[in-house]
C-alpha cells in the first residue's frame, strides 16, 4: 500500500524518482521482515497448549500398547499430508525453494526433533508431566546461548535475570518431588524407583538441550516459509519411522500398526495436537529471538500442572505452586516488556 501510493505520487517528478521508489520499497519490506514479538508469543503459547494435549493422550496410549515407532510414523504422515496440501495450494516448491546451504541444518533438525519426540514420550512413563516440564523448561538458558553462538541473536540483561529466576524455580520444584511414589495416583506411571526418577530427570535435562538445538536450527532457517521447512522435516521423519518400524517388525515378528478403533481415535487426536504443536513451534522461533520465545514457553509448566491435577490426580505442594507462580510472573513480565518494546519500534 505505502509503496504503491508513493509510486503514483512520484511518477512525473524529478529524475531521482525511481531511486526514491526503490528506497521506500526496501524500507517497507525491511519493516515487514522484522521480528514479531506478538507472533512469537501467540504461536509459542499455542505450542504449549497443543503440546500438553499431545502429552495427555500419549500418557493414555502408551500403557495400551501403542508403540512409539508406530505413532512416530502416524504423526509424521499426518503432518506431511497437511503440509503437502498447503504447499500444493500455495504453489511453493519445497525442494527447489530450499537452499543447499541449509540442507544439513534441515537434516539435523529432523533427527533432533524425532529424538526429542521419542524421549518425551518415554519420559512420560517415568515422571509426572509437570515435573518433566519444569526440568524441560531450563531450555531458555541453553537456547539463548546456542542462538547467540550460532545465529548472533542478542540476549538482553533483563532476559538473563529472568532466566536465572526461572532456573531457581525449576530446581526448587524438581527436588521437592524426588522419591515420591507417583503411581499411587497416576496409573499411567509404573512403579518407578528413585534411580528411575533420577534417570527421568537426566533425560528431561537432555530433552531441554534437544529443544534448544531444534529452536536454534529453526531460527537459522527463519527466512524460509514454515511449510517448506515442515515438508522436508516430515518427509525425513517418515523415512526414519519406516526404518524403525521395519527393524521392530523383523525383531518382534509382528506388524506394529494394527490397533482397536478406540486406539485409532486417540492416535488421530494426538496427531492433530502434534500438527498444531510442531508447526506452531517452528513459526514461533522464526518470528522472534530465541531468548524471548523460549521464555514464553515457561507457560508449558502451567498447562502441565493443570493437566496433572485435573486429569492424573497429581496434587501439587505449596512449594511447587510458589515456584510455578514465580516462573509464570517472570514470563508474563518479560512478555509484556517485549510487546511494549515492539509497539514502540513500530
Amino acid at each position: 500500500g505505502p509503496v504503491l501510493t508513493y509510486v503514483s505520487d512520484m511518477m512525473g517528478r524529478d529524475d531521482d524518482s525511481f531511486i526514491r521508489i526503490l528506497d521506500t520499497s526496501t524500507q517497507v519490506l525491511t519493516n515487514l521482515s522484522q521480528d514479531s514479538h506478538f507472533k512469537g508469543f501467540f504461536y509459542m503459547n499455542l505450542f504449549c497448549m497443543s503440546q500438553t494435549g499431545l502429552n495427555i493422550i500419549q500418557k493414555w496410549l502408551i500403557p495400551q500398547g501403542v508403540t512409539l515407532s508406530a505413532f512416530t510414523l502416524y504423526r509424521n504422515a499426518t503432518n506431511f499430508t497437511v503440509i503437502a496440501t498447503l504447499v500444493y495450494l500455495s504453489g511453493r516448491r519445497p525442494f527447489t525453494d530450499f537452499p543447499r546451504s541449509l540442507r544439513g541444518t534441515m537434516v539435523l533438525r529432523s533427527i533432533f526433533g524425532t529424538i526429542g519426540f521419542i524421549g518425551m514420550a518415554y519420559n512420560l512413563t517415568l515422571l509426572p508431566m509437570a515435573v518433566i516440564m519444569i526440568i524441560y523448561q531450563t531450555n531458555p538458558f541453553w537456547n539463548s546461548l546456542l542462538s547467540y553462538w550460532v545465529n548472533g541473536d542478542p540476549v538482553q540483561k533483563v532476559e538473563i535475570v529472568a532466566m536465572i529466576i526461572c532456573f531457581i524455580g525449576v530446581v526448587i520444584i524438581a527436588t521437592s518431588k524426588l522419591g515420591q511414589d507417583f503411581s499411587l495416583t497416576d496409573t499411567s506411571l509404573g512403579d518407578t524407583t528413585v534411580a528411575m526418577q533420577v534417570g527421568g530427570g537426566i533425560l528431561a535435562f537432555g530433552l531441554a538441550w534437544q529443544f534448544a538445538i531444534v529452536g536454534t536450527l529453526n531460527r537459522k532457517m527463519k527466512d524460509l516459509h514454515f511449510t517448506v521447512i515442515m515438508y522436508n522435516h516430515t518427509l525425513l521423519g517418515m523415512f526414519i519411522a519406516v526404518i524403525w518400524l521395519t527393524i521392530s517388525a523383523l525383531v518382534s515378528q509382528e506388524i506394529p500398526l494394527l490397533y482397536s478403533a478406540h486406539q485409532y481415535w486417540l492416535i488421530g487426536a494426538a496427531c492433530v495436537c502434534d500438527v498444531i504443536s510442531v508447526n506452531s513451534l517452528t513459526i514461533a522461533y522464526q518470528a522472534d529471538k530465541a531468548a524471548f520465545v523460549s521464555l514464553v514457553g515457561q507457560l508449558n509448566i502451567v498447562y502441565a500442572f493443570t493437566a496433572d491435577y485435573f486429569i492424573f490426580d497429581q496434587v501439587p505442594s505449596s512449594l511447587e505452586i510458589k515456584g510455578a507462580a514465580m516462573i509464570v510472573c517472570v514470563t508474563l513480565f518479560i512478555g509484556i516488556l517485549k510487546l511494549r518494546e515492539s509497539e514502540r519500534s513500530s
